[in-house]
């Protein structure tokens, strides 16, 4: 063994005892609980017998709304690891995840009255005297308003604060030895530390003989003073943190108490330390502090003045940001800034997103687009297990970004402290962020946290450490400008089962998403103000969008509040409709004429439901031309042509038509066979289809104009001439319900887990044609199943592409931690080569393999191969799967923690697909954004306003995703993206009246010159995915 390596293997060895003396010295006292038959007469009082229950963890000893009681009988240690304790202290952590009270020899030491959850952690500890002789009597009542599985109540953790101190000084002595093992750039320097932890006296660690480790520890030290210049040329930036999971476990009535006590004692502290920083986000934490406590709020605005406390609310809460629309992003960040600079002067510069659980690949455009200067976050690092500390990460775009990356809630201990040094050194960063303070349920900065600090800071091989900021660390490495490790694109996502479980809060979501930006749209094409009254119903449904309740990984009553702000903002925006769309027509009942408003920004044909004048039977638009009318329920529908962008076209209601038109029903054959229970066949313009009469499935689609059938194997066939029954894989076809059912695992609303079967609802459907007509052929299917119904519309088209599914759901099957974790998915097995597969992000299209690992996708997702397409479109789902020409969207899933029953209950979904030839990733975009943003009808008096003046964008890969009033100036501002990755050059048409096109960000602040008008067009370039907002003037 060379020389380097014995001293290798020495450090090694001394690490390991000091380590193992450590945990000895950190190892509290565990009080032995027991648990009274019955509720104890005298409360605190009663006396605990030998015969009462020894508490063990588990959710069946919990009751809801109950009081539990909790006894122990305490005597503290008078001497430990050669420590004398006598006349020293414990201290008694106390954590709560329910309303609890607790007593100490019969005097209340602590009392929650709130929902679970409310306590925290608590940040400070509660200091006992150890005396001889003397024993405590502890006693709770625990009464949960939750009942979790695995179960959590309270816990108190006792600490020895003699033997913790000592366990410091052993740690900041292992970390200098670590810190020198780090900085030894040679095989002398390496010997050198090996023989300074030779020094070490390990003998006496062993026999906890005190004064002489510490007379080793100084030598060590002395003998590590060459490298301590190295060592404090490394500066750690401490900033404290309260992160706060506003709507997680708890809801957010108890969320306003934590934050409420959070900012006191961070305030608090901060008054006592004066060089102490802070970092806070999400802007409805500081709202209520200003309603509740102004004091407190008049505090935190001077200590963002003396750059103390940082404001880090540049969206308006932690969101998701997979699932969010892009527009939805931007308001995050419009709402938030415009909110801290009304109310701080004040903007955030990091974009703030600790605990999201993916990062799409345009962030970093989007946060250029926001003004921020860097991204913080914790999970899904890109460099997996080597957990990059910061990296130059590069949009799809081009644009770059600081990203920082660390967990959120760490400590001040010096293994914690010099760790995070080292992993920055170790990449070549001599300026280390570390995020320090109590989190999750807040509970932020700790006095003894920081006192713990200051008893080694200065030790010689430690690092600078000093309470910093975002803004300083980010200058620090800008100014450094070490090689950082790089990537580009999105980082991987975690947690897929967060596409799915709780279905409602995604449906409200995509709702109210849609419904607002139409809003908004028809209010700039009325020049209606609501501009307030829109932001006001937006703000609710961004709240909701934070990540933990829009994930389905809330408990129950969270979706409670969640549903009731979204039913609010959604009936605003129907409002707010309904008011713009009167200035744009004046509707009666004996209407003659139905106006239809496209509220997207680009040319559609799409269907339209509404009720018409009983008696119609066709349209006629203004050359004449006929649109047939078919009834549906208690709607008409009917195929809209070519409605114009942002504009309407108006169609006069006829009772009769000429002779001649054609208004021929949708054919339907009905075949017979006996081995399958046979197949309806529908003939459409564009597509031969059967539809098997046992299951609802599609066993065949042959596409006309493709000249082929997509599915490979779903229909029966015959075998020639073998004798038999016909071969069929009819799970091999489209629209096919299936159950799956993963294994139990402890995060059951985020993990997805092994699959261990699958059923497919293949037989024993009822299905039956309820009508055909000359718009479209409707069809019903029931499944029943398990404890579970689902009642299924399929409508096919007579001249429209596309087959429009209505599913209601009747879904009563639950997961535990004994059984599995079941999911519905609707799957379309499609006989595609080579397929690879499309989906939706904010402001973005992605490409990646149908390798069967389930993603993330907003309002559509494509499989496209070899030979064709196949897009599927829906109004509420983000969860999908893809594995060769199979593409399969999750509609439900039971998770049973924390939320035991998140989905039970009627649910409904709408879904499309449409096959292709190959379709571009802007005609993708714009179908599904117009399955979502319906089309509005009315009918109207025979004499109607002229349309709106359209906005024609030509330029095939660009879409344009919005059209509003500006926020705080005149004009009206419209986002356009470029979808396909490449470079182009778009015109936009605009308005007569329009004087200026002026390229803003999304704060809609300039940032480029005026364009120029000529002749009624604006020339835009594009980078590729680039999203550009125009501000339009008059």
């Amino acid at each position: 063994m060379t020389s380097t390596a014995k001293s290798t293997a020495a450090l090694d060895g001394v690490l390991d005892a000091l380590g193992r003396k450590i945990t000895e010295l950190r190892r509290g006292i565990e009080p032995v609980w027991r648990c009274p038959p019955k509720a104890p007469r005298r409360g605190p009082a009663e006396p605990p017998t030998p015969t009462w229950t020894v508490y063990e963890p588990h959710r069946e000893f919990w009751t809801k709304n109950r009081k539990h009681w909790f006894y122990t009988d305490l005597e503290l240690p008078q001497r430990r690891t050669g420590l004398k304790l006598a006349g020293t202290t414990a201290n008694i952590f106390i954590l709560g995840w329910a309303p609890f009270t607790v007593w100490i020899d019969g005097e209340e030491l602590f009392r929650e009255t709130r929902a679970w959850a409310a306590t925290g952690p608590i940040s400070e500890p509660f200091p006992v005297p150890i005396e001889p002789g003397r024993t405590y009597r502890i006693v709770a009542c625990v009464e949960p308003t939750e009942v979790l599985d695995p179960p959590k109540s309270f816990q108190i953790d006792i600490e020895l604060a003699a033997c913790t101190d000592l366990a410091v000084d052993l740690d900041a002595a292992a970390m200098q030895l670590k810190m020198a093992a780090a900085l030894a750039s040679s095989d002398r320097d390496r010997q050198a530390v090996g023989r300074a932890a030779a020094a070490v006296d390990l003998a006496a660690v062993k026999s906890n003989r005190w004064t002489a480790v510490r007379a080793s520890i100084d030598r060590m030290e002395s003998m590590l003073m060459p490298l301590s210049a190295q060592a404090k040329a490394i500066t750690v930036h401490l900033l404290g943190h309260a992160h706060t999971d506003m709507d997680w476990m708890w809801t957010w009535d108890d969320t306003v108490k934590c934050i409420r006590r959070d900012f006191k004692i961070a305030t608090d502290l901060m008054d006592e330390y004066p060089d102490l920083t802070f970092i806070h986000s999400q802007v409805p934490t500081y709202d209520l502090v200003r309603r509740h406590d102004p004091d407190v709020f008049a505090k935190v605005k001077r200590l963002i003045r003396e750059g103390r406390w940082e404001n880090a609310a540049g969206t308006w809460v932690e969101g998701d940001l997979n699932m969010a629309d892009g527009e939805s992003i931007a308001r995050h960040m419009l709402y938030a800034k415009q909110w801290t600079r009304k109310h701080f002067d004040s903007e955030a510069t990091a974009f703030w997103e600790p605990d999201t659980f993916g990062h799409p690949g345009n962030i970093p455009q989007l946060a250029a687009l926001g003004e921020f200067d860097s991204y913080f976050h914790m999970r899904c690092n890109p460099g997996l297990w080597d957990n990059w500390p910061i990296r130059n990460w590069t949009g799809v775009d081009g644009s770059r970004i600081t990203a920082f990356s660390k967990v959120y809630n760490d400590t001040l201990a010096p293994d914690a402290v010099v760790e995070t040094a080292i992993r920055n050194y170790r990449k070549g960063i001599h300026n280390a962020l570390h995020i320090w303070g109590i989190g999750n349920h807040g509970g932020g900065m700790a006095r003894h946290q920081i006192e713990i600090m200051r008893r080694y800071h200065d030790r010689p091989l430690i690092p600078t450490i000093r309470f910093s900021s975002m803004k300083d660390v980010v200058a620090a490495v800008h100014k450094e400008k070490p090689e950082l490790p790089a990537n580009a694109g999105e980082t991987y996502t975690v947690f897929e089962g967060c596409f799915t479980t709780h279905a409602a809060i995604k449906r409200y979501n995509r709702e109210c998403e849609g419904q607002l930006i139409t809003a908004e749209t028809l209010c700039a094409l009325a020049s209606l103000d609501r501009r307030r009254t829109l932001a006001n119903a937006w703000t609710p449904v961004l709240f909701n969008q934070f990540h933990d309740i829009f994930d389905g990984a809330s408990v129950h009553d969270t979706y409670i509040n969640a549903h009731q702000r979204s039913e609010k903002s959604f009936k605003t925006a129907r409002k707010v409709t309904k008011e713009a769309l009167a200035l744009l027509v004046k509707p009666e009942r004996s209407g003659k004429t139905v106006t239809v408003f496209n509220p997207c920004g680009f040319v559609w044909t799409e269907v339209v439901r509404t009720k018409l004048p009983r008696g119609t039977v066709a349209l006629a638009d203004e050359t004449g031309a006929i649109t047939p009318v078919q009834k549906l329920g208690a709607e008409h529908a009917f195929i809209a042509q070519e409605i114009p962008a942002f504009s309407c076209r108006h169609f006069r209601i006829l009772t009769t038509v000429p002779r001649g038109t054609d208004l021929a029903v949708v054919p339907v054959t009905l075949l017979t066979e006996h081995a399958t229970g046979g197949y309806y066949q529908v003939d459409t313009a564009t597509a031969s289809l059967k539809i098997s009469r046992d299951s609802g499935a599609i066993a065949s689609y042959f596409d006309k104009r493709l000249a082929r059938d997509l599915i490979a194997f779903g229909a029966a066939r015959h075998i020639g001439h073998a004798v038999g029954t016909p071969s069929s894989r009819a799970e091999l076809a489209l629209n096919v319900f299936q159950l799956v059912f993963e294994a139990p695992n402890p995060m059951s609303a985020w993990l997805i887990n092994d699959i261990l079967r699958e059923e497919y609802l293949l037989r024993n459907a009822r299905v039956k044609l309820v009508e055909t007509g000359p718009v479209f052929a409707r069809f019903h299917v029931t499944h029943r199943f398990h404890s579970s119904r689902i009642d299924e519309e399929i409508l096919v088209y007579k001249d429209f592409p596309r087959v429009d599914f209505d599913a209601e759901i009747d879904w009563q099957e639950k997961g535990s931690a004994d059984t599995a974790i079941p999911q519905l998915k609707i799957s379309f097995a499609t006989g595609m080569t080579a397929a690879r597969v499309r989906s939706e992000g904010p402001f973005l299209v992605s490409e990646r393999a149908a390798d069967g690992i389930e993603y993330s996708t907003q309002k559509f997702c494509d499989l496209s191969g070899d030979e064709f397409g196949f897009s599927l479109y829906n109004d509420s789902k983000y969860g999908y799967d893809a594995l060769g020409g199979r593409l399969r969207m999750t509609l439900l899933r039971s998770s049973y923690a924390p939320d035991p029953d998140p989905d039970s209950g009627r649910h409904r979904v709408r879904f499309a697909f449409a096959p292709h030839g190959g379709r571009s990733n802007a005609e993708l975009v714009r179908a599904g954004m117009a399955y979502n943003r319906r089309p509005i009808a009315a009918t109207t008096k025979t004499r109607v306003r002229p349309a709106p003046s359209a906005m024609v964008i030509k330029g095939g890969s660009v879409v344009c995703t919005s059209l509003r009033l500006a926020e705080s100036q005149e004009g009206l501002v419209m986002r356009l993206f470029e979808t396909d990755g490449k470079r182009c050059r778009a015109r936009l048409r605009v308005d007569t009246g329009t004087t200026a096109a002026i390229p803003v960000n999304l704060l809609e602040r300039p940032v480029g010159k005026p364009l120029k008008i000529a002749n009624g067009t604006v020339s835009l370039n594009f980078r590729p995915h680039e999203v550009k907002t125009l501000l339009l003037t008059t």
